[in-house]
């Protein structure tokens, strides 16, 4: 990831436009912000899965129904096929983060 936002910089740099540009405030979005797009179970079960992948220190995966068991990947596939969703420490931060930005965008944009 850093690579490619220092490519984009980079060619925003060298054809002149990165001044073009508006830092905008960065913030996360809330769960509540999130609720307006997922079911708050959803949520909750993505933060669990999420606590789980802190302590154990290694990703987990959320069925295609959206709830987390725990299983291992071997055993979530042989009972429900391929799982929907990967799950790691920063998976809410990174959510939160890149809802948030898009929000700021959206403020941004009505507000102008």
């Amino acid at each position: 990831v850093a690579g490619r936002v220092q490519w984009c910089m980079g060619g925003l740099i060298f054809k002149d436009l990165l001044h073009k540009f508006v830092q905008l405030p960065h913030r996360y979005a809330t769960k509540e912000e999130l609720a307006l797009v997922h079911d708050r179970a959803y949520l909750d079960e993505l933060l669990q899965a999420q606590s789980r992948a802190v302590a154990e220190g290694r990703p987990m995966w959320l069925s295609r129904t959206g709830r987390f068991s725990g299983r291992s990947l071997d055993e979530l596939v042989k009972q429900e096929g391929p799982p929907d969703t990967y799950v790691t420490p920063g998976s809410w931060d990174s959510a939160a983060a890149s809802v948030g930005g898009l929000l700021s965008l959206v403020d941004a944009a009505l507000a102008s």
